[in-house]
């Protein structure tokens, strides 16, 4: 009993910290939509956007290697290797950081400016989201949850600062949104008291790059169908279908949080689970997925009988096109979330090669269905369209993952992880 306390207490955690991350998020880009034009509004929705791909790369070749390796290790194994991915997450904002100046810079007007800010901050914005992962990978939820407090908490101030000396524009709150997120990186080396390692990044590398060069395929493959997707939609239906189908995704937030809180905390739990034998981990899979869809379920009634007032009152006159595609997106949203188990599953298994192989083959046949939708019935026929995909991955992820307990060779994080031979220089444990 006391065993599956803490285990609920770590899932809560998760749940609170993803809260946390996604309501600073969301804060931010509702103050800068009030507060700037729609030109600079646009800039810093690209900057975003940025940001967002850049944390994909990140986590793949990073943070997922880390939890799926190092969640059983031993705390001095998994020390080192947290000071490693987190050196490798400082080194890939360096980079991408450096690429987003120079963008910038040739560029120029107030996007290029937006994007210069977003480059010279990379580096604070995704060391602290690797600290996330790093702390649910130690089993330390709460001290993810400070930590995105602390950003939270931070963002107010320096927010005010930075209005205060310059007038309110889509560089000025980029600077503000990355200035507090690179202080609550700051915090987390003094959390864990361990210094990331950029110096140790190659050999990072070269120890994970089976799963990190899987884990990153499949991030951008569904980065990449996803953009095509979308600009097929604006294409064929016109932006306002976009919107709509923007904004039914926006009511169906607070699952889609619930679903990213427990993949960040779901995994490294799934490796401790595992750890008392696989199928205890089935059954674990099949728990979370069964939560997951009763979750949506409900929020889904609950969307379904919401007034027409309220509704226009959340998303003003794309209302009406959202509500006419509620029905198929909660179907999809089912799908998603009977699948989330399996998917959960493969990972702490490390079968990253048939995760691979499902999410190419899931998008590639998503985005021939939403075409196909969109040119016959335009937004009802991608709505139904992903409904359709969405339940066809179901039945495909939970046939990877059963395969993977068959078949699957002894996981890293179920064998002994592979160990470095840093030089400590704190404790995590």
């Amino acid at each position: 009993m006391k065993l599956w306390r803490n285990r609920i207490g770590r899932v809560g955690w998760g749940i609170a910290d993803q809260g946390v991350s996604s309501l600073t998020n969301f804060i931010v880009a509702v103050f800068v939509a009030r507060s700037v034009s729609p030109n600079d509004f646009g800039a810093f929705a690209i900057a975003f956007t940025t940001y967002l791909t850049a944390m994909g790369f990140c986590r793949a070749v990073a943070a997922e290697p880390l939890v799926v390796r190092y969640t059983s290790a031993s705390s001095d194994a998994r020390q080192d290797a947290i000071a490693a991915a987190n050196g490798l997450a400082v080194v890939v904002g360096v980079l991408l950081g450096g690429v987003c100046v120079l963008g910038g810079v040739a560029i120029g007007g107030t996007l290029g400016d937006t994007l210069i800010a977003l480059g010279l901050l990379l580096p604070g914005l995704l060391l602290q989201d690797s600290w996330r992962f790093a702390f649910f990978a130690a089993g330390h939820g709460a001290a993810a949850f400070l930590n995105d407090l602390v950003w939270g908490v931070v963002l107010v101030p320096v927010m005010l600062v930075v209005l205060f000396v310059a007038p309110p524009t889509a560089p000025t709150f980029v600077f503000a949104w990355g200035a507090a997120a690179t202080v609550a990186a700051i915090f987390g080396i003094a959390q864990t008291r361990t210094i990331p390692r950029p110096q140790e990044s190659l050999s990072w590398l070269r120890t994970n790059r089976d799963l990190a060069s899987r884990f990153l395929a499949e991030s951008m493959t569904m980065f990449g169908v996803g953009q095509i997707g979308v600009s097929v939609i604006g294409a064929v239906a016109g932006l306002s279908a976009v919107g709509a189908f923007r904004a039914a995704h926006i009511l169906f937030g607070p699952v889609a949080v619930l679903g990213q809180a427990t993949g960040l905390a779901g995994v490294p739990e799934s490796i401790r689970i595992m750890r008392r034998g696989r199928e205890r981990l089935f059954r674990a899979a099949i728990a979370l997925s069964l939560a997951m869809l009763g979750a949506a379920v409900i929020w889904g009634g609950v969307l379904l009988v919401l007034p027409a007032t309220l509704g226009e009152a959340i998303l003003g006159p794309t209302w009406e096109g959202a509500r006419s595609i509620l029905v198929p997106l909660l179907i999809a949203l089912c799908g998603t979330a009977a699948n989330s188990g399996a998917v959960i599953g493969l990972r702490a298994l490390a079968a990253a090669r048939r995760s691979l192989r499902a999410r190419i083959a899931l998008s590639m046949i998503g985005l021939l269905i939403s075409i196909g939708g969109v040119v016959t019935a335009g937004i009802q026929g991608v709505a139904w369209g992903s409904a359709c995909s969405a339940w066809i991955g179901a039945a495909v992820w939970w046939s990877q993952f059963r395969g993977a307990l068959r078949y699957q060779p002894l996981a890293p994080s179920e064998a002994d992880s592979p160990e470095y031979s840093f030089e400590r220089t704190g404790q995590i444990s």
